[in-house]
């Protein structure tokens, strides 16, 4: 909005433009210069960065009105303050910030970064059939059906959701790798 209003209103020198918000983590993310993993943030931060980082400054929630709203205030009482319409007196100031003490003294690199979560998902079709046991290589059917049951447990334990199977082999086990 900031940069907006200098292509409209020319004679305003950039200069003399600053940008307030009161999120720190917005201003950490704006000063920032480490890898965002957020697609938002990804897209936003370079274009705010465009007006210098240093013209990013924090407005505690004691000096912005609008949070005022959050505090219980009423709507009405709002509009009726003399900050709503005129702002905090050192917003006046015409070098800039004068109170220095609501920028962030936090240095930039402690912000933990937003990491973006990823899930893979893949699906393959098996167009050729490998036996996963060679039954060859037994001569126990019971060792066999232990083998199997194991398989099966484990499939079924790295199955979201599902209740994870530990101890020794239950009959109901045995029965389901018999049937398999």
């Amino acid at each position: 909005m900031g940069h907006n209003l200098q292509d409209t209103l020319p004679m305003l020198r950039r200069e003399n433009i600053f940008y307030w918000n009161d999120s720190q983590i917005c201003i950490h993310w704006i000063k920032g210069r480490s890898m965002i993993r957020s697609n938002w943030l990804e897209i936003v931060c370079p274009k705010l960065r465009k007006d210098k980082s240093n013209r990013w400054h924090h407005c505690a929630g004691k000096g912005n009105p609008a949070d005022k709203l959050t505090r219980g205030i009423s709507t009405q009482a709002l509009v009726n303050t003399e900050d709503w319409f005129s702002g905090q007196p050192w917003l006046l100031q015409i070098n800039g910030p004068c109170d220095k003490s609501n920028d962030i003294g936090i240095e930039l690199n402690c912000v933990e970064e937003e990491r973006r979560k990823v899930d893979v998902t893949f699906q393959t079709n098996i167009k050729s059939f490998q036996l996963l046991l060679n039954l060859d290589n037994y001569s126990d059917l019971e060792k066999v059906t232990r083998i199997i049951s194991y398989c099966l447990r484990i499939a079924n334990n790295c199955t979201l959701n599902r209740e994870k199977l530990t101890g020794n082999l239950t009959a109901n086990e045995l029965i389901k790798a018999e049937i398999y």
